[in-house]
């Protein structure tokens, strides 16, 4: 990343005004960062995505069953399905709207 994408993103510096903004569908808010989103990535963010695939392929990452996993795991894995269900829900409405379009019955 060139140093002057950097500094508009705020990677070194916090900005007195929020920057980025996640919309939080579930609690109905919008996260703000006054920082680069980027600086908030962590490497365990990546195993746990890894652990997830295996998991949904059902393979757990502990050894023992299902109720046997540590609880912050399974917490985990939820959330991720959680947001994948909504992932897939919104296209769903994106494809019925285009759908509807297509037959002349729009909004």
């Amino acid at each position: 990343m060139t140093e002057k994408l950097r500094a508009t993103m705020a990677c070194a510096v916090t900005s007195p005004a929020p920057l980025h903004f996640i919309e939080d569908t579930i609690v109905s808010r919008k996260l703000s960062f006054t920082k680069c989103i980027g600086n908030f990535v962590r490497e365990s963010w990546y195993h746990w995505i890894d652990l997830y695939s295996e998991y949904k392929r059902g393979l757990l990452p502990y050894p023992g069953t299902i109720q046997e996993q540590p609880n912050k795991a399974i917490e985990i894995f939820r959330a991720m399905d959680m947001h994948y269900m909504e992932i897939a829900l919104k296209k769903k409405r994106q494809q019925g709207e285009r759908e509807r379009r297509k037959a002349g019955r729009g909004r």
